[in-house]
């Protein structure tokens, strides 16, 4: 799965993680009063992560980051470096972070998390069941810094890195940190941590006991952000929403806590990931997140450490485009964001405006592998993210807009009022289906969706002309042997339902036997084998219709996707796919 290997890049802060400042506590308007040294109100969402070989050369390039507008930093020490031995303290690295925080005008938000070497000497592996050993060092560590560090996120992504370890152990988990800092500082706020968009996780962590016990979430989109650049910006756009949906449910009192994505990144050179796409996608990353509600976004990470291609920075300190195009973002967003609303240019390309520094700027491109033209009414001044150069655009010249983002500023207020108006709407799929009584696609060169959408189709199938119409070739393509599908989140998403996946789907000319199952997002997560089992394809003779009838669907998009069709079985074959209806 590209979460596992992307894990390993990614997520494993590694020997030495997080720990830090933030001596300020005002997210979404919600102002917290913090402990003797921090009255300062950040609204900033601006921020990054490193891994721990970046995190050890914080001097090289938290310059670089301050100058790029950013405010907060993701890094530190684990509970390994602060208590090496039982009763040694050594609070020596962390100091020195701080005060690199500090003197480059930067918050830095932290960590708990780990076990000690003294304890467990595979120090990554959840669950910790040494509960006395970890309340003592959550106590002495938010002792130490108190009115420094004022953020601390629970473990990092305890799925991950879990050797039978459950979300109830991580509910304990949290529920035990929550307490014991609280005693050390009752200003301290508390997050719950989770891989990628884990809201079935998440939601199972609170009934065992997290309820009440966190003041934010933390989570690493990673996958979901990997799909915007196939044009899935609602998949994108869903995540707070979709979060927000269980807690109502779950923990009501805890609704509106902030969220946070604390990791999101792209490898240049892994999963089709590039300088340019790297580039584009920091833009999205951070205008979406901001509209959608994300109170900070880090970008993971600052500077090339053990994973090398996902910095801003080189290893050798030199800047990539990417930081270029984050620069140019928090210029003209500004640390204290004004979003005004979403638009659609020309009915079909997305735009984002907000009241900035310099006055409306809309950040806006097309969708991908499309050339399109956007005219505005009166003079506007056009730049460039990648580049950061800018040119002046007359009234009513074409400007000629891509994939890759580019910022217009000085827009005119009727596009502001049309932004204000769209911004309550559901953002939109290739149309509107909140109040759909079914979603579908059509297999062919491109698939048709309609509100469903296959993961790169052109990667795991074969789009065919055959027996009079358009279908894929869906069984063991390149290797790959199942099909990932999405629903429009509008559509449905988190509350559970009763769905029916019908496919319609016929064998191919050999006519050998072929058939697949339907794994799904559940009430309990991923099941690999839907309720029926198996379907075994009658033959070729014509089309056949199958429907997988699921009584326990929560759909969340935790790998971003919800469920797929799978031929990996006892019955293999090829076999053609031609359309697929999900009803509710």
């Amino acid at each position: 799965m590209f979460r596992r290997q992307m894990t390993k890049s990614c997520s494993l802060l590694g020997k030495a993680c997080t720990i830090v400042i933030a001596i300020a506590a005002v997210v979404l308007g919600c102002r917290t009063t913090l402990a003797k040294g921090g009255d300062l109100a950040n609204m900033d969402p601006f921020g990054v992560a490193t891994g721990a070989p970046a995190s050890a050369a914080y001097a090289r390039w938290m310059p670089w980051m301050s100058k790029a507008g950013v405010k907060w930093a993701r890094l530190g020490v684990s509970w390994r470096g602060i208590e090496p031995q039982r009763g040694v303290w050594n609070f020596k690295t962390l100091d020195s972070m701080i005060q690199g925080g500090a003197a480059n005008g930067m918050y830095l938000n932290g960590l708990l998390l780990y076990n000690a070497p003294w304890i467990n000497a595979k120090t990554h592996t959840f669950p910790m069941h040494h509960f006395g050993a970890w309340s003592n060092y959550v106590s002495k560590l938010v002792a130490h810094t108190r009115g420094k560090v004022d953020y601390y996120e629970v473990w990092n992504e305890p799925e991950s890195f879990a050797a039978g370890g459950t979300a109830a152990q991580y509910g304990r988990l949290v529920r035990v940190s929550y307490d014991a800092a609280r005693k050390a500082n009752p200003h301290v706020q508390i997050g719950l941590s989770v891989h990628c968009v884990d809201v079935v996780y998440m939601q199972e962590a609170i009934q065992a006991g997290a309820a009440n016990h966190f003041d934010f979430i933390c989570v690493h989109p990673y996958e979901v952000l990997g799909m915007v650049q196939h044009g899935w910006e609602g998949d994108y756009m869903s995540i707070v929403p979709t979060i927000r949906r269980m807690l109502a449910v779950y923990d009501p009192a805890k609704v509106n806590v902030p969220i946070w994505i604390t990791e999101e990144g792209q490898r240049i050179g892994a999963y089709g990931a590039t300088v340019t796409s790297q580039t584009r996608d920091i833009v999205k990353g951070y205008v979406m997140g901001i509209a959608e509600g994300f109170a900070r976004i880090e970008w993971y990470q600052a500077m090339d450490g053990g994973s090398t291609g996902m910095g801003l920075l080189t290893r050798k300190g030199q800047p990539r485009p990417a930081y270029t195009a984050l620069q140019t973002t928090t210029k003209f967003i500004g640390p204290i964001p004004a979003y005004q609303g979403w638009v659609l240019l020309n009915h079909r390309d997305y735009g984002f405006i907000f009241k900035g520094p310099h006055g409306n700027v809309l950040f806006t491109w097309a969708r991908p592998g499309k050339i399109d033209r956007v005219r505005f009414s009166h003079r506007v001044r056009i730049i460039d993210p990648a580049t950061g150069l800018s040119d002046n655009l007359a009234a009513g010249r074409a400007l000629r807009l891509t994939n890759a983002p580019m910022v217009a500023v000085g827009v005119s207020a009727k596009l502001v009022a049309q932004a204000q108006h769209d911004k309550s709407q559901p953002f939109p799929w290739d149309g509107n289906y909140s109040h759909a009584a079914r979603v579908s696609i059509r297999m062919g060169s491109p698939n048709r969706d309609r509100g469903l959408h296959q993961l790169k189709p052109d990667a795991t199938s074969v789009a065919v002309h055959i027996y009079g119409t358009t279908a894929r070739l869906c069984n063991n393509v390149r290797g790959h042997v199942r099909q990932n599908f999405e629903v429009d989140p509008n559509f449905i998403s988190f509350r559970p339902h009763h769905v029916n996946i019908t496919v319609t789907a016929r064998r191919n000319k050999s006519n050998t036997p072929a058939g697949f199952v339907v794994g799904y997002e559940s009430t309990t997560g991923l099941k690999h084998n839907s309720p029926g089992g198996w379907w075994t394809i009658p033959g070729n003779r014509r089309w056949y219709t199958h429907t997988f009838r699921l009584s326990d669907a929560e759909f969340v998009g935790l790998w971003a996707y919800n469920f797929d069709i799978n031929s990996d079985g006892p019955n293999k074959g090829g076999y053609y796919v031609k359309k697929i209806i999900v009803t509710k």
